[in-house]
């Protein structure tokens, strides 16, 4: 567990900052940031409440920022906040508005690192620890993507959702909390979060001291073939067909399986905007995808002999693909899936192995009319990725890439030139699920020893 720790050199700082802040000053930089604590009296202060409270004062007082502090989700921290900071809808031309975004605060010590967790998506709770957080024994904070969830106006403009945009939105972040966190910060975030964390490296390379993002693809198509390259080819051959074999069992006993489709999307509450036969095979065709992403254990897949129930219980509640096409997937994450039209592409289905078995999508599935409302228009552009691409070439230094190699998100992994320090770790039959404790203890080792040093040398 982590213990936390505070001084009383920090409340009189706090007390200094908070009345030497303008309110509502016109950058944060003109606040000087807080020296180290006091080191001999930290583990003597039994003031912390009102050391919380000058914090949460101080916070408040930073520009376009509230805070309230919250029960702490977690046992690694006894102080946790949620912040609503206050961003420009459209970085370059801030006429057009602004919106609040959702930050959660995890306080430890001012004298640790800052780990800067990017969520890809909506930031529902602060339980989750990151590894990174783990290793450095570090503060944390929790990022809600713009436009998810509350963090959006009240109509959104949907044209500034890019990974510039997202970019400088955490880059204003930092630089408010550098204010009171002033130890190197790392940036980290998982599959789309992953994404986001190697966007912000390349907008703003000197935000952070590292950047770990985790099973993240870099995708330069809007279905990138790379795709479908590796679901034809990930794993064994054996295996690749006994998930062929599956799917198309589903298919040939149509009229049962999608009797039992009907009776377990009642049970899981499931409502399908695009209708029931045509989710019931679109759930079928995304069966291969989500079993390499999140499981590759082929042990578990029903038998040819088995019931057409039981596939239907595994299609449901192992993998559970048809909760992607259920109306609130479709709603909730509809930001994810314009993004991925717009700039960050997605995939579809091959459908060469099914002719003949489906009835609605008898040829290549592009999905874009899938996720994406017929009143709605998206032109892709691939530029924002291949820009991204070629800095990280030369330029993406002090950078940990974490991924599984049965992942399909990993068939379009960046892998880094010799032109850079960064590593890139591919874990043996790891899936979308890959961390860095699933590594063996060497390769663990090293990463955490690059970790400290490029922490080290900020």
């Amino acid at each position: 567990m982590i213990k936390n720790r505070f001084s009383l050199g920090f409340l009189a700082l706090f007390i200094v900052v908070i009345f030497s802040c303008k309110s509502k000053q016109a950058t944060v930089k003109e606040t000087s940031p807080p020296p180290p604590p006091n080191s001999d009296i930290s583990e003597k202060v039994e003031t912390t409440d009102a050391v919380v409270n000058a914090l949460l004062l101080g916070l408040t007082n930073l520009e376009g920022v509230t805070a309230e502090r919250i029960e702490t989700q977690n046992e690694s921290y006894d102080y946790m906040f949620e912040l609503q900071i206050e961003q420009p809808v459209d970085h370059f031309d801030v006429s057009k508005g602004t919106f609040k975004q959702k930050v959660y605060l995890s306080h430890l010590d001012f004298n640790k690192p800052m780990v800067m967790y990017l969520n890809g998506y909506t930031a529902g709770s602060n339980s989750y620890v990151t590894e990174a957080a783990q290793i450095l024994e570090s503060n944390q904070i929790h990022v809600e993507h713009r436009f998810f969830s509350n963090s959006r106006p009240e109509t959104i403009p949907w044209d500034l959702l890019t990974i510039e945009q997202s970019a400088y939105d955490h880059h204003r972040i930092v630089e408010l909390l550098k204010t009171f966190y002033t130890k190197p910060w790392v940036s980290t975030g998982i599959s789309k979060g992953g994404m986001v964390t190697i966007f912000h490296k390349r907008f703003f390379p000197n935000d952070v001291a590292v950047a770990m993002p985790y099973v993240a693809p870099l995708n330069t198509e809007r279905h990138d073939p790379r795709v479908y390259e590796h679901l034809n080819n990930v794993g064994t051959e054996e295996c690749r067909n006994a998930v062929t074999e599956y799917q198309r069992e589903l298919l040939i006993y149509r009229d049962e399986a999608l009797a039992l489709f009907e009776k377990y999307s009642d049970k899981a509450g499931y409502v399908y905007p695009h209708g029931l036969e045509a989710s019931f095979e679109l759930s079928v065709l995304e069966f291969s995808f989500a079993f390499w992403q999140w499981s590759g254990d082929c042990a578990t897949i029903p038998s040819q002999e088995s019931s057409v129930e039981d596939k239907m219980k595994y299609l449901f509640y192992t993998i559970d693909a048809p909760s992607f096409f259920n109306e609130s997937t479709l709603t909730d994450i509809l930001p994810f899936f314009y993004q991925g039209y717009y700039e960050i592409g997605m995939y579809g289905y091959e459908v060469d192995k099914f002719k003949g078995l489906t009835q609605i999508y008898t040829e290549e599935v592009d999905n874009y009319r899938t996720f994406i409302p017929k009143d709605m228009d998206v032109i892709y552009n691939p530029e924002p990725v291949r820009d991204v691409i070629n800095w990280l070439d030369e330029n993406g230094n002090n950078m940990i890439y974490i991924y599984g190699d049965l992942d399909p998100w990993g068939a379009t992994a960046y892998e880094p030139t010799e032109n850079t320090n960064s590593l890139f770790l591919n874990l043996e039959n790891g899936n979308h699920g890959t961390r860095l404790i699933n590594f063996p203890q060497d390769t663990r080792a090293a990463a955490m020893d690059s970790l400290q040093v490029w922490i080290s040398r900020r």
